[in-house]
This record gives structure tokens, C-alpha cells and sequence, in this order.
């Protein structure tokens, strides 16, 4: 009996220390990652910044779009970063780029969308930021200004919701990118998260060029040249007024595989033939001594995640998704399948599935993607929080796909493994490793997204419809509720499931059916799209 009980006591303390390790593989799983892990890190751009900008300036007798206009004195608008407001990325070939907001008020773009804009308050509608580039060679940087204007009222932005790394799916405009000193670089025309022109400088004129792929069908690209005059919206106290540039030529390609390259296109800078020498940093020292600024090359813009045209024309599911990624978990998982060069990628579908099925993940196979499909017969006659927390639940599932299958693991990726390891040990034989290990590890990361998101949706009208039911707002236990739906035939729900109480307090099964039933009746259909304007 001693043997047995101190083998018995030995057993034990094994499992405790197994069940700490699955622990610890989770807490590392599961962490939130800040976008910069150093803030000190915006401190060496800005001090960069304070050292060079004067070298930034034209000098005397220089060439600018500003200088070559009669009506203007100025040598071009002053810059002055809002040093609070950035995002920090990397282009694929790992140059860091810090896109900070300009806080001078001065908005410049060609006269020809600025007619064409939709807008109620073009000055309003425009983002314009600074992006400093990283120099390889220099170790300093180059600077950029990107400029994002929305077709419409519906894709404005507010400056955390967009950027070059990060074009939203539901998002239609032109994104310009210009040179320090106000010369046009290079612009993508984008439609619904996609991109279908590129937009470049041209010397000549009234020719329409066709390109093909060699090897054929369904890659045209059409290329036009077109007039354009460069404007600036100088935003004063007495209203808006317009100060004009100058007038270029610029050549617009679409079509084909512009929007669709397996690689990375790198632009380079092309100067408009008879410009001369321009002051500025990070190029090289002519023979007069005024250093050449050449304007660092860039890739596209990036597009978030792939989407099938299914998913991508239906804006309810877009907006649901655009509003996940504003969520830092959602969105590091989604990063994992967007990264440089990732190994698995990821499509979102929608498409008819079986009534009893919101939505799947399925793992195609070594080098295809993964694909998501929400049921598309089920998405217009549910709430939008409950369409959200099937994108969720489903993602999860590909974050499970990828870890697993990944050929270039990571720290996290190796400690998941670990831990999913264990669950296909314990739950052999059955294909709900995944629901398994979602339910006992992910109910409570599933249930503060679904809080977050629902603050995005309709919070305020579902909580004032819920004053009797929830007097003190919607607790997280209505969340974590919500976070069981598609997992009731894991271990885990049967025990919840079995959970007494005595009365007047509610067991988690009560509480779980009440949570789901309010939400059907009294949950919004719609993703709302909130005009937000400073």
C-alpha cells in the first residue's frame, strides 16, 4: 500500500506539472503582442527627423510643384509629424517604416479626383501621413508622404483604421504616394480592398499600350496616359481654399495581373524629364554639393488576407471582418498568415453550407490555402455579433491549421504544438481536437473579442434593450456565453452542462441558452458603418 500510494502520489504530481506546462505553452500562445514592443523605438525617427529636416527643405533657386506656381511664395508646406499618432511595419525586404501623422492641416491631390470625390467635406475625408523608410545603406531614413482618399462618405477612415500596411477590405480610393519636396511618385487606384490601377508619372501623351503575359489569357494590362493638375487644400479658420500646382502627365495601368502578383513589385522613383538637382537626405553628393534626394523604392500597398469575390461583394462580412482586425488578438492571428513571405495562406469564402452549419475551416492540403466558409444562407437572418464570433471561432481554427503545419515554426508555434500534441493523444480517434482545446484554453480570449466587437456594433441600442435583463450593462459572463455556441460536444461543455446552483443564482448552461436567445431576438442585422470625422 505505501508503494502504491507514493506511486499513486508520484502520478499526480506528474500530471500537476504536465498540466502547468500546458499552461505556460498557452499563456505564450495567447499573449498579446503590442505593435511596438519598445516605444523608445519613435524616439530615434523623431530625433532623426529634428537633425535632417532643414536638408529636407528646396534650396534656393530649387524646383518644386510649389515654386513653379506664380501664386505661391512658399517653398513647399511645412511638416510636422503628430509624433502620438504612428504604426510601425516592415516591407518584405525588412526595411521598418514608421507612417506618422501629419499634424499641419495642408492636404494636397489632383484636381481631377478631387471633382470626382464623393465627398461632403473633401478636407475631412483625406488621410495624409509621413513614412519614413528605412536606409540599409545609411542607417538613417528616407521620408515619404502617403496620402489616402475614399471614394465615398462610407470608406472614410479614421488614421488607426487604415495605413500603407493595412488597406481595409471594405475600403475604396486612390492611395498616392509623393516625395518630401510635393513631387507625385506613384498612386494604386483600389476598389472594395483590391487593388486595380497603378498610377505613375508619363512624358508623353494620347497613347493607349496594351502589355500581355507571355503565356496568355486573362492577364491584358491596359495602360493610358491622361492630363493632370496637382492641387492643395490649405484648411483655414474661414473655410478651405485651393492653391494649384502645376500640370503633368500621368499613366494609368489596370487589368490583368496588377492586382494579382505572386511577388512583390518594387517601385522605383522616376523623375519628370528637366527636373534638376532637388536638395534632401539619404541619396548622394553632386558635384555642387547639394546632396540628390532619391526617393526610396516601396512595394503595393498591402491588402489584408485573401478573399473570394463571394465574400468580398458582400459588405456585411467584410465590415464583420475589417471590425475583427481592430482587435489586437484577431489581428495577430490574422498576421500570421500575411507575414513576408508566409508559408500558409488563408481565403475567406461564402458559400451555401448544410442549415445546421455557420460556418468551416478546412485544411486543403501542403501548398494550397486554407479556406473559411461562412454559410452564406445564414448570414443575413443573424446578428452581426453572432456572424462575428463564426469568423472568430473559424479563425481560430486556421491559427490551430497553420501552427500545426507550419514548416517554419516559431517559438509560439513550437510551444502550441507541444500542447496540441497532447490533446490528439488524449482525444485519438476523434476529430474535435480542435473544439476540444478551443473549449477548455480559448472561452475566455473568445469572450473579451466579442466584448471589443460588440462595442463596435450595437452596444448601446442591445444594452438599452437589455436594461431589465442586464441593469449594470452587459456582463462578460453574456460573452463568454456566446463563446460556447459550436462547441457542445466537447469534454468540457458537458461538464459546464452539468453545473447546479441554487436559486436565485443561474448555472452556466441557463445563463448560455438566455445569452444566446436575447441575441437572436434582439441582436442588430447590421455591421454599422460609423462615419467617424475629427
Amino acid at each position: 500500500m505505501k508503494f502504491s500510494f507514493t506511486h499513486l502520489l508520484y502520478q499526480f504530481l506528474s500530471f500537476l506539472i504536465i498540466l502547468i506546462a500546458f499552461s505556460s505553452c498557452l499563456e505564450e500562445q495567447t499573449k498579446l503582442v503590442p505593435e511596438i514592443e519598445n516605444p523608445n523605438q519613435i524616439a530615434k525617427v523623431k530625433d532623426w527627423f529634428e537633425a535632417n529636416k532643414h536638408q529636407l527643405r528646396i534650396p534656393d533657386g530649387g524646383i518644386s510643384f510649389m515654386t513653379e506656381s506664380k501664386e505661391l511664395i512658399l517653398p513647399f508646406f511645412e511638416k510636422e509629424p503628430d509624433w502620438d499618432k504612428f504604426h510601425h511595419y516592415t516591407f518584405p525586404d525588412g526595411r521598418e517604416v514608421y507612417e506618422i501623422n501629419l499634424a499641419n492641416a495642408e492636404k494636397y491631390f489632383p484636381k481631377y479626383l478631387k471633382d470626382s470625390l464623393n465627398l461632403s467635406d473633401p478636407s475631412k475625408g483625406v488621410i495624409q501621413n509621413i513614412m519614413f523608410v528605412e536606409s540599409l545603406e545609411t542607417g538613417g531614413f528616407s521620408p515619404l508622404i502617403s496620402s489616402y482618399y475614399p471614394n465615398n462618405d462610407s470608406s472614410i477612415k479614421e488614421f488607426g483604421e487604415i495605413y500603407y500596411n493595412k488597406i481595409p477590405l471594405d475600403w475604396s480610393g486612390l492611395v498616392d504616394i509623393w516625395t518630401y519636396d510635393e513631387r507625385f511618385f506613384i498612386g494604386f487606384r483600389i476598389i472594395n480592398g483590391e487593388i486595380i490601377g497603378v498610377i505613375n508619372q508619363a512624358g508623353e501623351t494620347g497613347i493607349d499600350a496594351k502589355k500581355k503575359n507571355p503565356l496568355g489569357a486573362n492577364f491584358d494590362i491596359t495602360c493610358k496616359y491622361y492630363q493632370v493638375t496637382y492641387l492643395a487644400y490649405t484648411v483655414s479658420a474661414g473655410g478651405v481654399t485651393t492653391e494649384h500646382y502645376k500640370t503633368g502627365i500621368v499613366m494609368e495601368c489596370s487589368g490583368g495581373s496588377i492586382a494579382h502578383q505572386d511577388t512583390p513589385v518594387i517601385y522605383d522613383y522616376s523623375p519628370p524629364t528637366g527636373i534638376g538637382d532637388y536638395g534632401g537626405v539619404g541619396g548622394t553628393t553632386s558635384n555642387t554639393g547639394i546632396i540628390n534626394y532619391i526617393p526610396p523604392p516601396i512595394p503595393a500597398p498591402v491588402i489584408k488576407i485573401s478573399v473570394d469575390e463571394t465574400f468580398r461583394k458582400n459588405m456585411k462580412a467584410i465590415c464583420l471582418l475589417n471590425k475583427l482586425r481592430e482587435n489586437e488578438y484577431f489581428e495577430r492571428m490574422a498576421q500570421q498568415f500575411e507575414g513576408v513571405y508566409p508559408d500558409i495562406n488563408l481565403t475567406l469564402f461564402l458559400n451555401d453550407l448544410p442549415p445546421s452549419i455557420n460556418g468551416q475551416a478546412q485544411w486543403m492540403g501542403d501548398g494550397k490555402n486554407i479556406h473559411i466558409t461562412i454559410n452564406q444562407m445564414r448570414l443575413t437572418d443573424r446578428s452581426s455579433l453572432e456572424v462575428a464570433r463564426t469568423l472568430l471561432h473559424e479563425m481560430i481554427h486556421a491559427d490551430f491549421y497553420r501552427a500545426v503545419k507550419t514548416k517554419y515554426p516559431s517559438y509560439n508555434d513550437l510551444m502550441f504544438q507541444n500542447t496540441f500534441n497532447q490533446y490528439v493523444i488524449r482525444y485519438q480517434g476523434s476529430a474535435d481536437q480542435h473544439h476540444n482545446l478551443m473549449a477548455e484554453r480559448y472561452i475566455d480570449v473568445m469572450a473579451g473579442i466579442l466584448e471589443e466587437i460588440h462595442k463596435k456594433l450595437d452596444y448601446n441600442a442591445f444594452a438599452l434593450a437589455m436594461k431589465n435583463v442586464y441593469p449594470n450593462g452587459i456582463p462578460k459572463s453574456f460573452y463568454k456565453s456566446l463563446a460556447w455556441e459550436g462547441l457542445t460536444g466537447t469534454t468540457a461543455f458537458k461538464l459546464m452542462e452539468k453545473i447546479t446552483v441554487h436559486p436565485p443564482l443561474r448555472s452556466p448552461n441557463d445563463l448560455r441558452n438566455e445569452a444566446k436567445l436575447l441575441l437572436e431576438t434582439y441582436g442588430s442585422k447590421e455591421c454599422n458603418l460609423e462615419i467617424k470625422r475629427d
